[in-house]
């Protein structure tokens, strides 16, 4: 009965687009990770923490492509976000995202739409652009010693080769700041926490 109903209906309507293809390496528990044949309708079973959420988070990062989808796919953990954060907390908001906190290696998200489209995502950390900066008390205008701040870097590749370098950084009173905006790189995807 089912197939009957599909009959006739074109293969990808005007703007549908699907990952078709994905790969995750350092990203969370995933060591690496490279899923193929994906199709509308893709159902993720397992045990608790078995990585099931965190697959969907790599999904959502890979096709936002900018460094603010992590601090807010954070609150669906649990994560408060403070309008002011310290070094520490600022340097934990992202560090928890790599593989067993080790951020001296690179995550690399890449996907592949319906349409053939390659796309790459890599996050690291900017140990060159280091800055030091002395930092106030969140809440307060008390100073303290100078802190080293290590901007986070999101490098998205395109399919037509080019890239675009977006960073996350910690401003001078607490404050999250962005490079930019971009429109996502690829089809939109989302998930909301059962309860």
């Amino acid at each position: 009965m089912m197939d009957r109903s599909l009959e006739g209906r074109v293969k990808n309507p005007a703007g549908y687009r699907m990952i078709e293809s994905f790969t995750a390496d350092n990203f969370r528990g995933f060591a690496g990770l490279e899923i193929s044949q994906l199709s509308r309708i893709n159902v993720i079973v397992g045990r608790n923490a078995s990585g099931k959420t965190a697959l969907l988070e790599a999904m959502r990062t890979a096709t936002h492509g900018a460094p603010q989808i992590l601090p807010w796919l954070s609150q669906f953990r649990g994560t408060q976000l403070l309008p002011l954060l310290s070094p520490p907390l600022f340097k934990l908001l992202f560090d928890v995202w790599f593989r067993n906190l080790d951020n001296t290696k690179t995550i690399t998200l890449t996907h592949v739409t319906s349409e053939g489209q390659h796309f790459k995502l890599e996050i690291s950390l900017d140990r060159r652009g280091a800055f030091a900066t002395p930092q106030a008390q969140p809440g307060t205008s008390v100073g303290v010693s100078p802190t080293t701040i290590v901007p986070v870097v999101f490098k998205q590749t395109r399919p037509d080769g080019s890239s675009v370098v977006l960073t996350a950084s910690l401003g001078p009173q607490g404050q999250l700041v962005y490079s930019g905006l971009l429109p996502e790189v690829g089809p939109a995807t989302g998930f909301f926490a059962s309860t």
